[in-house]
């Protein structure tokens, strides 16, 4: 379906800067409407409302998530008629719709328990229970842009991106205006703003995408690419999340707010080697043989070190202006970010490369490192917050980084020594009528 790519540091740059550029943007208006919550909400109600949106988030990665980028996966290999592009589609959107559904009402069941556990017995469960609603919407926002990144219309993907968040912004706003901004209203918000830019990208993707009628003969071949898929992104999800949630659980909601600030512009790092992952994960797994992968793999690193040296003057930078913006009531959140942005600049180099092990069929290795940098973080999250305070969760946040992407550079060498083919099983799928 796609031709092989002519992967080029300049090509792949140009269309890093287009992602990223509308990651910005949209983180931009999502730091805005975080600065309103914090303002408006203070700590305590902004930590209520970072719980609630990782409860959201992990509805989202269970609804399927992992089929989004075997889609993607799927139809970067080349082969698939424009039918079979849209067969594929189907069969993803109808199983989001399944899941999702499922999921939600499950969200809702559970908010209670949750709320209680990382929250406490005085704070209502309603901010859950519209996250668990939400997940739907911003399940399916999550798979029109798979299908916009597949077709590598990444002026489009962040078009979608860009809805969300402009959305997400107008409706709290109304609401602060209105006097209405509560955890719940703003979680209500939230869902409604995944809801409009879902629509957006329907409209933006090609017809197939609306599609919902799946062939039977694609399901496991989606569910066995995917299922490691899902279970890594809910592992990495959970890992990257809770030093948040030990911070609220044991400290309390305005601690993990403060700490929950921080982070909001460590994330602003992390949106740019996320978006470099974006770009490199359609065009190395159309690599056609093992030169052609180390080629790109090589391209890979050379674009994101180049990416990654403006950061550095930036992030030095950015304390000062954390504290200007936050207030006083959020001054701890400047050495917490002090401590953890050295890692995620790290990270810009090695965790793109993920790419390599998609296109060898080796996502189960990211599984595995997920799980291990989880079980490490959560330990040593419960000894080092406890001790610690929000220092000792920055430093674990630092080192649990620095370790993860030291070996995923370790695996990705070792793939990249072997000369076996970029995906096995690769011929069978391309034959497929």
């Amino acid at each position: 379906m796609n031709e092989a790519p002519a992967c080029s540091t300049r090509r792949a740059a140009s269309h890093t800067v287009v992602v990223f550029g509308g990651n910005l943007a949209a983180t931009g208006l999502a730091f805005l409407t975080n600065i309103l919550l914090m303002r408006t909400l203070g700590p305590h109600g902004f930590g209520v409302v970072l719980v609630a949106t990782t409860f959201l988030t992990v509805l989202w990665q269970l609804a399927g998530r992992g089929l989004d980028q075997a889609m993607v996966r799927l139809l970067a290999m080349g082969a698939s008629s424009p039918t079979r592009g849209r067969e594929i589609m189907a069969t993803v959107h109808q199983a989001k719709w399944l899941l999702g559904g499922l999921l939600a009402l499950g969200g809702i069941a559970s908010a209670t328990p949750v709320t209680r556990f990382f929250l406490g017995r005085d704070v209502s469960p309603v901010p859950l229970q519209m996250a668990a609603v939400g997940a739907v919407a911003a399940s399916l926002w999550g798979y029109t842009g798979a299908c916009l990144q597949a077709q590598r219309a990444f002026g489009r993907l962040a078009g979608v991106q860009l809805a969300n968040a402009g959305a997400r912004l107008a409706a709290m706003a109304g609401l602060s205006a209105a006097g209405a901004l509560t955890p719940a209203s703003a979680m209500f918000a939230t869902g409604a703003a995944y809801a409009a830019a879902a629509a957006w990208g329907y409209g933006l993707a090609s017809s197939g995408s609306a599609g919902l009628r799946s062939r039977a003969d694609l399901r496991p071949q989606l569910y066995r690419l995917s299922r490691w898929l899902v279970i890594s992104s809910m592992v990495h999800l959970l890992y990257t999340r809770m030093d948040q949630l030990i911070v609220s659980r044991v400290i309390g909601a305005a601690a993990g707010g403060v700490y929950g600030a921080a982070m909001t512009f460590v994330q602003l790092v992390d949106l740019l080697t996320a978006s470099l992952l974006t770009v490199f994960l359609p065009q190395i797994c159309g690599a056609q043989g093992p030169d052609e992968l180390r080629r790109q793999s090589r391209y890979a690193v050379a674009v994101s070190a180049a990416l990654a040296v403006p950061v550095i003057p930036a992030a030095l930078a950015a304390g000062p202006v954390l504290k200007l913006l936050l207030g006083e009531g959020f001054a701890a959140a400047v050495p917490v970010f002090a401590i953890v942005i050295p890692g995620a600049i790290f990270n810009i180099v090695t965790h793109p490369l993920q790419a390599v092990l998609h296109a060898r069929a080796r996502t189960g290795l990211l599984t595995w490192l997920d799980l291990w940098v989880l079980a490490a973080n959560t330990a040593a999250n419960c000894l080092a917050v406890g001790a610690y305070g929000l220092r000792g969760a920055a430093a674990v946040a630092l080192g649990t980084r620095v370790l993860a992407g030291l070996v995923l550079l370790m695996l990705v060498a070792r793939e990249l020594s072997e000369a076996r083919p970029v995906i096995p099983g690769a011929a069978e799928v391309r034959a497929c009528p």
